[in-house]
């Protein structure tokens, strides 16, 4: 048995969910989600329940087990390289091979944010990653269809905690820069917008572009909106793994997908495909 550790946001926990499914499927065992942070973390909720995945919610006594495990063998555990450890823990911001070494009764604890460990299962996350029949509403549906049938670009803005953590943001530059590179490539293009700042938005892109802003449309969510965002024939991306997401899952043929620099400052020097563009 292999127990993944999920907190965060959608992007944090897919990332979690399927770096501990090729973990799981290496050692042929089953794969549990420890939910439990949850309870003490009000940023975000346990959103994968909200997709065609296949999972187990670890008990409590699935994780004492392991811990358990682990602190009783910690003398010798301290020895052994991180990755061959019961409670293995993220150390590295970057692509690394020896994780594919972690044995089975193993307990992760980490973000995982590379795509590199689960590549080869782009075909059957893609599959899967549609959202669960009983969370596709009308409002849902009707986004659906106008992404489907424009030259539809997705734009991700993320602030909001972002200025409330001093974390860097976008500027309108990047923005500016991004849809002007695209334009040269597609016409009558539309740029849906996917943000938690709505306000910025509408300040910033209203007249200027054929915009719709989709968040904090009547309900419409976030696990709503990522599934939007993968749907849009072109993707325009923050510095979060939740556009991220809405990128990697975007099967489009000809797709173009944007990404900011600042990005690689903050997240996994490992994570942006060659064939995105860097702006």
């Amino acid at each position: 048995m292999i127990i993944t550790n999920i907190i965060g946001g959608i992007g944090n926990q897919l990332f979690q969910y399927y770096f501990g499914r090729k973990i799981a499927d290496l050692n042929n065992t089953s794969l549990k989600l420890d939910i439990s942070g949850f309870e003490s973390y009000s940023w975000h909720k346990f959103e994968l329940n909200k997709f065609n995945l296949k999972y187990n919610i670890a008990s409590i006594e699935d994780v004492e087990i392991l811990l358990q495990d682990n602190f009783i063998a910690k003398g010798v555990q301290k020895f052994l390289p991180y990755y061959k450890r019961k409670f293995v823990k993220q150390r590295v911001d970057f692509y690394d091979s020896n994780l594919l070494k972690i044995k089975d009764n193993s307990y992760l604890e980490g973000y995982w944010q590379c795509d590199k460990y689960f590549l080869k299962m782009r075909e059957k996350i893609l599959s899967e990653m549609t959202l669960n029949p009983k969370f596709e509403n009308e409002q849902f549906k009707d986004l659906k269809k106008g992404i489907l049938k424009n030259n539809s670009i997705s734009l991700h803005v993320r602030r909001g905690n972002y200025l409330d953590l001093k974390v860097p943001v976008c500027s309108i530059e990047y923005y500016e820069s991004a849809l002007n590179l695209i334009s040269k490539f597609i016409e009558d293009f539309k740029v849906y917008i996917f943000t938690n700042d709505m306000q910025w938005c509408r300040d910033n892109f209203s007249g200027k572009y054929n915009v719709k802003i989709i968040s904090g449309q009547e309900n419409i969510y976030d696990y709503h909106e990522l599934i939007l965002m993968s749907l849009c024939k072109h993707n325009i991306i923050s510095n979060s793994t939740f556009s991220w997401w809405g990128g990697w899952l975007n099967n489009s043929p000809n797709k173009k997908i944007i990404f900011p620099k600042i990005a690689k400052e903050m997240l996994n020097k490992d994570l942006f495909l060659k064939e995105w563009i860097e702006l």
